[in-house]
């Protein structure tokens, strides 16, 4: 992990692809984790052996790590939290809406030497 910060809504902090899940209850808003292709492929490649994984391979991925990201998320912060299936993109998808006012932390993460965000935003 690298120094967290603080960040406005002003846009989101992403790579190339990102596993965004959903949170509702107390409290509304997002957690996600965004990484380049590579990183996915290698964590692909180290947890089930597919060496040259395909674009659904990578984006399934991405919602599995998303969705522990979440499940740790919302057994530290209390059952309150509701969580959503993961929704997972390539880019920055133009129909993505995010809320307003919302401060964003962000968590960069460098794992063999790649480098990823784990960004969690409550309003």
């Amino acid at each position: 992990m690298k120094v967290p910060y603080l960040k406005e809504s002003d846009g989101l902090v992403l790579k190339d692809f990102t596993g965004m899940i959903g949170i509702s209850g107390s409290r509304q808003g997002f957690v996600y984790i965004s990484a380049n292709r590579e990183m996915f492929a290698d964590l692909i490649n180290m947890f089930i052996g597919i060496e040259d994984p395909s674009e659904e391979d990578i984006l399934d991925m991405a919602g599995e790590i998303s969705n522990v990201v979440a499940g740790n998320v919302r057994a530290n912060l209390g059952a309150n939290f509701m969580i959503s299936v993961p929704t997972v993109f390539e880019g920055m998808p133009t129909e993505l809406q995010i809320p307003e006012n919302v401060t964003m932390y962000v968590i960069p993460i460098k794992w063999n030497n790649h480098e990823a965000f784990v960004v969690l935003g409550l309003d």
